[in-house]
């Protein structure tokens, strides 16, 4: 989530309807947070299992997948953000969007698709954010 300033998910989470409990927490984090709640959430998906090598695309995917609607109305009051935040219909669109990328292969996009198809992924994401939100501010 970081590729994305917090700046702006900060205004996503003040204008729209966010429909995860992950995202209500994690979209209001100021940069430090997120940070934190990136290495946290890394954390959480190695011991899930989650390989290495895809742990970056689930953390840059399951916000945009997650909170579309929220994102694409942002998106068509501020247009200027669309090539950083992609339209995602589907874990597989997720999945093969981060393919071209990051040259996953077939195997990873298809482990990809699964992560992202998960419910266990938004918890993993929720407690990573409420971690970070008891972050003590610096």
């Amino acid at each position: 989530m970081t590729s994305i300033p917090s700046a702006i998910w900060n205004q996503i989470a003040a204008t729209q309807t966010l429909v995860t409990e992950a995202a209500k927490i994690a979209f209001r984090l100021d940069p430090d947070q997120l940070v934190e709640m990136e290495n946290e959430w890394g954390r959480l998906e190695d011991q899930s299992g989650t390989p290495e090598d895809l742990t970056v695309s689930v953390i840059h995917m399951l916000p945009m997948l997650a909170e579309k609607q929220a994102i694409q109305s942002f998106l068509s009051q501020h247009p200027n953000y669309r090539n950083a935040m992609p339209d995602i219909n589907s874990p597989s669109e997720a999945a093969s969007l981060m393919k071209s990328e990051w040259r996953l292969t077939d195997k990873d996009q298809a482990t990809l698709t699964s992560i992202l198809s998960s419910p266990q992924v938004l918890d993993r994401w929720h407690s990573a954010a409420l971690r970070a939100c008891e972050m003590q501010p610096q």
